[in-house]
């Protein structure tokens, strides 16, 4: 690898060739940690057991109560640091246990596609069939609503902020809120 760390920085252009190589995007620990909306009562309890059974799958453990870290311990009724009182209102002490009994069948945090990085010619070939325009100029001189328009369908189809803003000459702030 060529990644330079210095005090565990990683520094920005190898991470620029590691997304290129390995075709990611974003910085190099961007797909660490996720976040869901949890919009009902029922996804709320298969997202916790979902979560519970983490250390047990990564091998940190052999039962759930075995975790020190995590909430487990302290559903339904055992609150010392976690406001439990919405989960023990659902469920009693024993449809708790075995509602985390197994791990979930139900899929969790997979809404989300997994978007690659395009060299910078796939990137001027998209934009040009998106847009019509075959150069930054061009596209300069078409008016706001529309760029904006083309911008979101170049984050659609792929580019990075980055990248189209090198690619049209828009700044990065203009194509980060369209």
């Amino acid at each position: 690898m060529r990644w330079i760390s210095v005090c565990g920085i990683v520094f920005e252009g190898d991470v620029y060739w590691h997304n290129t190589k390995y075709k990611t995007t974003g910085h190099l620990f961007q797909d660490r940690y996720k976040s869901e909306i949890v919009e009902n009562e029922k996804y709320l309890l298969v997202v916790l057991r979902y979560i519970h059974h983490n250390p047990v799958k990564a091998g940190l453990c052999g039962e759930l109560a075995e975790y020190p870290w995590g909430s487990y311990n302290e559903h339904p009724g055992k609150q010392r640091i976690v406001d439990t009182e919405l989960v023990s209102g659902l469920l009693d002490k024993d449809d708790f246990e075995a509602h985390n009994r197994y791990e979930a069948s139900e899929k969790v945090m997979e809404n989300e596609e997994r978007r690659f990085l395009l060299q910078d010619k796939e990137a001027r070939e998209k934009m040009i069939a998106l847009s019509g325009c075959n150069s930054a100029s061009m596209f300069q001189k078409l008016d706001s609503g529309e760029i904006r328009r083309h911008i979101s369908k170049f984050k659609d189809a792929g580019m990075s902020i980055r990248q189209i803003s090198r690619l049209t000459g828009i700044s990065m702030g203009i194509v980060e809120s369209s």
